[in-house]
């Protein structure tokens, strides 16, 4: 697509924000033709995740070129298109809040899995990335990472002819974080007999991931929001 630019080179970092907020989604270039997508949302051009579109654009295979995929909360706005990604980046390591993975969330999730108000919502997506990691078993794709805080996500070594060491952790979600967590999404779960309403996101995030990017002498905060 003419709107954007060349590829970066093999040894340039690049940072690219995308969203009709204050980053929605974020693409970074690790250099070596090695990236990560941060979270998810979809192209007003092409109606496919922005992420593809900027890596397809740039003549860049997604499928052997992004090694980590995070989705940092379930909020409509950083979401949607995730499951396509996951589908697309088979060979990427997918990391996501360990705050979410608990029974109270999957039954959250089941429980609108077929309510209509809740199409394109975040909870519908996350129902879509079950599904395609269920799909998708071992060895085709490795076990997905469970962000928390002071967690390694990633690591790639300079010794394997890379121009970078790139490190990834997460900050978060905390222990406490993860208490509080459970409490709301417990509260968010329909009881019997009683009409579902749209989930409402709420503030402060307990769910976000806040990730911690290393790059050579380069440091980058990614904040849960």
């Amino acid at each position: 697509m003419s709107r954007y630019t060349t590829p970066p080179s093999l040894d340039e970092l690049e940072i690219s924000i995308f969203g009709p907020g204050i980053g929605e989604c974020i693409s970074i270039h690790l250099g070596n033709n090695e990236w990560i997508i941060v979270d998810s949302c979809i192209s007003r051009h092409s109606n496919e995740p922005i992420a593809l579109e900027y890596l397809k654009a740039l003549g860049i295979d997604p499928v052997s070129s992004v090694k980590l995929f995070v989705v940092t909360h379930w909020h409509d706005d950083h979401i949607r298109g995730a499951a396509r990604i996951l589908n697309t980046c088979c060979d990427a390591k997918f990391a996501y809040s360990d705050a979410l993975k608990c029974e109270e969330f999957f039954k959250f999730a089941r429980s609108y899995s077929e309510q209509i108000l809740m199409e394109n919502s975040g909870v519908d997506e996350f129902n879509l990335i079950f599904k395609e990691l269920l799909r998708s078993q071992k060895p085709v794709r490795s076990e997905p990472e469970r962000a928390s805080a002071d967690r390694r996500l990633l690591y790639l070594s300079k010794d394997d002819n890379r121009p970078f060491n790139v490190e990834v952790f997460s900050l978060s979600p905390s222990d406490a974080a993860k208490r509080i967590a459970l409490q709301e999404i417990s509260q968010l779960i329909p009881e019997i007999k009683t009409t579902k309403r749209r989930a409402i996101s709420r503030t402060p995030n307990y769910f976000s991931v806040a990730l911690w990017i290393t790059i050579e002498n380069w440091h980058i905060l990614l904040a849960g929001c």
